[in-house]
């Protein structure tokens, strides 16, 4: 059997209520969820081709499977590199493999991607029709508040997360309205959001805007 032994370089979790899919990006590896499974994408940056995994095993370092991987009998080592949280999202990956996952307009729908120096967070929901962005990246640090309409667009002062609430403090003028005067813009969220086996999106706001918030701000703190 072919081993293949990769480190995560990216963490990437996308949920869509609506849509029903599920996208997990660990940047040398990448898996989707195809008829009630999350299998390996072998081609994931053109048209995806997913095969199924299996024994799927877990430990403080790495996290193991098999796949026929390109028509081969592969056995694959992934080590969670600097991504610690890793670990809870392969449980993820193993508990939706084993019991399911439940798609439910109530839970918002969210893409969360944390790279070396850059956080990014989409939140919606479908209930509601809110939908807003958190964006971390080498060019600014800003929250866009997209739906409702009309949207407001400003740069983050301060971002935190406690007791399963996003908190965004803005600083300036709307960036997408001239003629909007508002200033020191503030925003909150409470998320919802399916709790077995674990509460993922929380599990990822943790990490992103607690773990590692002073990672992500500080490329813009003098904005």
């Amino acid at each position: 059997m072919k081993v293949i032994k990769k480190k995560i370089s990216v963490l990437g979790v996308k949920y869509n209520s609506k849509r029903k899919w599920i996208d997990i990006n660990f940047g040398s590896v990448v898996f989707r969820l195809l008829q009630g499974q999350i299998m390996i994408d072998e081609t994931p940056y053109s048209d995806e081709h997913l095969v199924p995994i299996k024994n799927i095993a877990i430990n403080e370092k790495c996290f193991s499977f098999d796949s026929f991987y390109k028509n081969q009998d592969t056995h694959f080592e992934v080590h969670y590199s600097s991504f610690d949280i890793a670990m809870l999202i392969a449980n993820y990956i193993k508990y939706i493999n084993e019991y399911g996952v439940v798609f439910n307009n109530e839970y918002d729908s969210f893409d969360f991607l944390a790279e070396r120096k850059e956080l990014h967070l989409s939140l919606g929901n479908e209930l509601t029709g809110k939908r807003i962005v958190v964006s971390y990246n080498k060019y600014r640090n800003y929250f866009s508040l997209v739906y409702p309409e009309p949207g407001k667009q400003f740069l983050i002062d301060n971002c935190t997360y406690e007791n399963s609430t996003i908190h965004v403090k803005c600083k300036g003028h709307n960036l997408w309205d001239e003629s909007d005067l508002i200033t020191g813009y503030t925003y909150q969220w409470k998320i919802n959001f399916d709790s077995k086996p674990v509460n993922i999106l929380d599990i990822l706001l943790h990490f992103g805007f607690v773990t590692n918030i002073s990672i992500y701000s500080q490329q813009h703190s003098d904005n």
